[in-house]
Parts: structure tokens; C-alpha cells; sequence
């Protein structure tokens, strides 16, 4: 039984709270004190060596967050931290007060105000992990508590990035509160601002989540009939955006939001998080600032720590553009050495060309001036000629020299900015439409046109290749896996070249595919299938997982099988009946 669990002799178990395949978290009491604490554990033999390194670094920024959280308790202290072969066991407090569940059964729904400097404090704790690149993945109701107006988040989250025991063992009602792309598996910051928009939904409006409907698009139907400003809709409309490219990327965005539009409203106890400090982000469309608000947005901008996908690529090219610049004044002030060196050779270039254009005007002079019938129109072109001349002579003076040949360096060098310019244009653009393809899962787009000669052409093919072509072959890949074509999908996965980095993503998820295909080969073997029905189930497993040689074991096994139930005819033969 479970109040009968001891664990480290010292924590004796009280409840299980979450329970996923490799990971669970309990609240139990200490036996020498009866302090209740909450107690998360993580059994290692259900994960790989890799993601365990990796679980053990999260841990090491979990200590660093807990230790900024004494001041503002934002988030439980680190009690006892077990780090062992078989499991990593954390003990944290268990904050007083009462859940957002037992406040949403009890109907006592927050007005727009509350919702507001709730989800503004909220937002302020989940960035303090979000700044650390650390998802929670688990936030909902039962995971947030409130006491003394302060509310708490009651963990640091899920450790393990597993998505099938995510899945499999939350209740219905709580994928609601999961982000769409998490029940993917591909877990996001903007992944946690989905699960508290959709908290704050359920705390503001009282409306059962599982009845919400949803329009073509997928957008969650939930503010009709409620007495709602337009500003608080569009904020939460846009952190349960179906589509995470028409989400907040980050939270700093919702609060820059907040701050705008609810400045009366912010509460008093939050971080030191000014307007100053608040990332810039373009409210959205419904809501119209004034021209003052529209420059201090563009004052704030150079403040901005947290940046979209499509600022970070701008910000990038700015700062190429300012080398770019530099880099050509500095051509401009090294052109003056060489064009001094050519000034003899321009001059003396220019001078026998002023000769010749010389002869050429008293050539056409005496003709006109030996033709009396044509006196005036010799006389008229006299002052052009003579202009013609004196610009001849300006030109070959060493300052003219100098001056055309800066004009003339000036165009070279316009030029070639200008195509540099628009180089950059046109990476920025394809870089952008790949990634719009790669969120929107349009995986054969994005390999088709990160294949195609528009691409491969630039000289940046390579980098480009290897930083997306991987993604979208692994994406397509997961599309077939979930369908349960891992054969298909091990071929596509296997294209990835080792150069990507996507490649030891995708060697672990061929071993997860190689396994699923084993254990359907074993279950037809034990079922005495055809042989053949056999070695095609294995067939696509590569000589580079590990399931291979088991595979081959298999195949073994019922070859041998097989050949032992042949049946033995007994016609013709001393057995057969007359």
C-alpha cells in the first residue's frame, strides 16, 4: 500500500500527483517531522544515456533557479536532490494554499482583473526557466497554487522530454491544457504559454474545456456570452493560437502586451520588470496604439533580451549590414593610395584624349567657318566648344582627377553593395519560407525547395542544407511513425546525412522504430506466420541500429521454428491408407 512506502528511509509516500512512464511525482511527508513535501522521480533504466546528461544539466539549472527563488519564492526549494545508478529522486517544499483545481470546482472565478495580474505574475515565474531554455510541459490547474493572493508554480516541471509517456498517461481533460505541437512531440517555450492561456480560460470563464469548440482553422471558440475587454480576447486568443508562428514565441512578449494595454493592472508584486525592460513586440491587430506608444515600442526595441524567429534573423542581418559598411569606407580610404598611384596615368590618358577631341572641334571649325552660308551656326557653336574646353581643363588637373576617380569608385562600390543587399534579401526570404513550411509540417515543400537550384545555388547551400534538410526528412519521417509506417519511416530518416544536425536525433528515433518493427516480427513469429511476412517486417531495419543483430537472431529463430512444424506427408509411403 501506499501510505506503507518509505523511500530513503526518511520520506514515506502520501499521493501520486503525476504519473508518467519514467517519471513521477508523489507528495509524501518526512516520518521525523510530518512535513509534507512534494518528491519527483525519474527511473533511468527506461532512458537513454544521452537524455540522462542531459537530465542531470537541467538539474544543475534547477538548483540555480531555486536559489534565485528564495528572494521572490516564486518557485519550491530544493530539499534533497538523489542522484543514483537506477533513479534521480528531488525533494522540494510543498507550498501552503489551495489549487487552481479545487478553486475552479468551487466556482470562484476570477474577474478580468485578478485574470490579469495572476497571469502577468505567472508569466514573470515560467521566463525565470524559460530563460534557462527549460520547458515545464506541465502546467495546469492541480500544478498551481494560490495563497494569500501570491500564486505559486508548484514544481520545475517534467524533467524528461519523453512524449509517449506524456501521452499516455495524462487524463483526458489535461490535454486540453497541452499544446498542440507537445502532443507531437515537439516541445516549445511558446508550449507552456498555450497551457496557461488555456488555465486562465478555464479560471476566468468556468467553462468545462472538453465542450469548447473550435472554428476550421482550430482556433478555440471560448469568449462568447462573456463580459470581456477586446485587449484581454485578442492577448489570450493569441497565447492558444493553434499555429506556434501565430503565438507569443516567448513570455516577455505576453507581458509587453499586458504592460501596454493593462498598465493600471500589473501587479505590485513583480519582479523588476519595467516597460524599459519588456521586449519589443507589434501588438496585435485589433489593438491601436497611439504614435507615442509607437515610438517608445521602437525606444524599447534596442532593450530586447528575448527576440521572435523573424526579429533574430533581422537582428543578424543588421549587424552583417554594419560590417558590410565598415568594411567598405575602409576599401574607400585605402582607394586614395591607389588612384594617387594612377593619377600620372590618368593624366596622361585624359591629355592625349583632350588633343584629339581638339583637333576634332577646329577640324569641324574650319569647315564651318569656310562656308559663309553657315557663319552664324559656326559662331553659335563657338561657346559650346569653348565650354567643352574648359571642362576638358578642369578634369585634367590632379584635383578633377582625383574627384572622378572617387565618383567612378563610389558607383563601383554602390554596386556592389547593392547586389550584396540584395543577396542577403534573398537568403532572408528563403530562410524564412523554410521555416514557415517546417512549422506549418509541410515537410516534402521544405525538402523540395531546400533541394532545388534556387538553394543550391547560393553559396550558403551547405549551411542551409545541413541546418533544415535534416529537420524536415525527420519531420516527414514522425509523420510516418505515427501512422505506424515505421518502415517508411526509417527510409526517410536514414537519408539524413551525418553532417546535419539532426542526425543523432534521428539515429535514436530509427533504434525506437527498428524496436517497434522487432517486436511486430516477434509477435508474427510466435504466432507462426509466413517466414517471408517475416523477413520483410525486418528487412528495413538498418545494419546501423542496434535492433539489428537481435533482428537477425529472430529471423534465425523462426527459420529454425518453421522448418520444426513442417508436417510430413504420409502419402505416398508405409503410413498411407489403402
Amino acid at each position: 500500500m501506499k501510505d506503507k512506502i518509505i523511500i530513503h528511509s526518511k520520506y514515506q509516500m502520501i499521493q501520486t500527483l503525476e504519473n508518467f512512464n519514467e517519471e513521477k511525482i508523489y507528495l509524501v511527508k518526512n516520518i521525523v517531522n510530518n512535513q509534507k513535501y512534494l518528491l519527483q522521480s525519474l527511473d533511468l533504466s527506461l532512458i537513454t544515456p544521452e537524455e540522462i546528461n542531459q537530465i542531470r544539466e537541467k538539474i544543475e539549472l534547477i538548483k540555480n533557479i531555486a536559489k534565485q527563488s528564495e528572494n521572490n519564492q516564486r518557485f519550491p526549494s530544493l530539499v534533497d536532490v538523489f542522484d543514483e545508478k537506477k533513479a534521480i529522486v528531488i525533494i522540494y517544499e510543498k507550498f501552503e494554499g489551495n489549487n487552481l483545481q479545487n478553486i475552479l470546482n468551487s466556482r470562484q472565478l476570477w474577474t478580468e482583473l485578478e485574470a490579469v495580474n495572476y497571469l502577468y505574475y505567472l508569466l514573470e515565474s515560467l521566463d525565470l526557466i524559460h530563460r534557462e531554455n527549460l520547458v515545464h510541459q506541465i502546467i495546469k490547474p492541480q500544478n498551481l497554487t494560490i495563497n494569500n493572493q501570491q500564486i505559486f508554480i508548484n514544481s520545475y516541471g517534467k524533467l524528461s522530454n519523453l512524449k509517449s509517456s506524456l501521452m499516455e498517461t495524462v487524463t483526458l481533460e489535461d490535454k486540453l491544457y497541452i499544446a498542440p505541437e507537445q502532443i507531437r512531440g515537439k516541445i516549445k517555450i511558446s508550449s507552456d504559454i498555450y497551457a496557461l492561456g488555456m488555465v486562465i480560460i478555464s479560471l476566468v470563464t468556468g467553462k468545462n474545456i472538453l465542450s469548447l469548440e473550435e472554428d476550421d482553422t482550430g482556433k478555440i471558440i471560448w469568449s462568447e456570452g462573456e463580459t470581456l475587454t477586446a485587449n484581454f480576447i485578442q492577448i489570450i486568443d493569441k497565447m492558444i493560437a493553434y499555429q506556434t508562428q501565430n503565438r507569443y514565441s516567448n513570455c516577455q512578449e505576453v507581458m509587453g502586451d499586458i504592460a501596454k494595454f493593462f498598465p493600471q493592472r500589473v501587479s505590485e508584486k513583480s519582479l523588476d520588470y519595467s516597460t524599459e525592460n519588456i521586449a519589443h513586440y507589434t501588438p496585435t491587430e485589433i489593438i491601436i496604439s497611439t504614435e507615442e506608444e509607437e515610438f517608445s515600442q521602437e525606444e524599447n526595441y534596442s532593450n530586447s533580451s528575448y527576440l521572435n524567429p523573424t526579429e533574430y534573423v533581422n537582428s543578424n542581418n543588421s549587424n552583417q549590414k554594419e560590417k558590410e559598411i565598415i568594411v567598405n569606407d575602409t576599401e574607400l580610404i585605402n582607394a586614395e593610395d591607389d588612384i594617387k598611384s594612377l593619377l600620372p596615368l590618368a593624366e596622361e590618358y585624359l591629355s592625349e584624349e583632350s588633343k584629339s577631341f581638339s583637333a576634332r572641334i577646329d577640324s569641324q571649325n574650319q569647315k564651318e567657318i569656310s562656308n559663309d552660308n553657315t557663319v552664324s551656326n559656326s559662331s553659335s557653336l563657338l561657346p559650346y566648344s569653348e565650354h567643352k574646353f574648359n571642362l576638358i581643363r578642369q578634369i585634367k588637373t590632379p584635383r578633377g582627377i582625383l574627384i572622378s576617380f572617387i565618383i567612378c569608385i563610389l558607383i563601383i562600390f554602390s554596386f556592389s553593395w547593392l547586389k550584396s543587399y540584395l543577396y542577403q534579401k534573398k537568403v532572408e526570404s528563403l530562410i524564412t519560407e523554410i521555416q514557415s513550411y517546417y512549422e506549418q509540417e509541410n515537410f516534402d515543400e521544405c525538402i523540395a525547395l531546400i533541394n532545388s537550384n534556387t538553394v543550391q545555388s547560393l553559396p550558403i547551400a551547405n549551411s542551409l542544407t545541413d541546418e533544415f534538410l535534416g529537420k524536415c526528412w525527420l519531420g516527414l519521417a514522425e509523420i510516418q511513425a505515427v501512422d505506424g509506417n515505421f518502415a517508411e519511416a526509417i527510409n526517410i530518416a536514414i537519408q539524413i546525412n551525418r553532417d546535419s544536425s539532426d542526425y543523432e536525433r534521428a539515429r535514436q528515433f530509427i533504434d525506437d522504430w527498428s524496436e517497434q518493427l522487432f517486436l511486430e516480427a516477434k509477435i508474427l513469429c510466435q504466432t507462426n506466420s509466413e517466414l517471408s511476412l517475416i523477413e520483410e517486417k525486418l528487412m528495413p531495419i538498418p545494419e546501423s541500429s542496434k535492433w539489428k543483430k537481435d533482428a537477425l537472431n529472430l529471423l534465425d529463430q523462426c527459420e529454425n521454428n518453421t522448418n520444426n512444424n513442417q508436417v510430413i506427408p504420409l502419402c505416398p509411403g508405409p503410413l498411407c491408407p489403402e
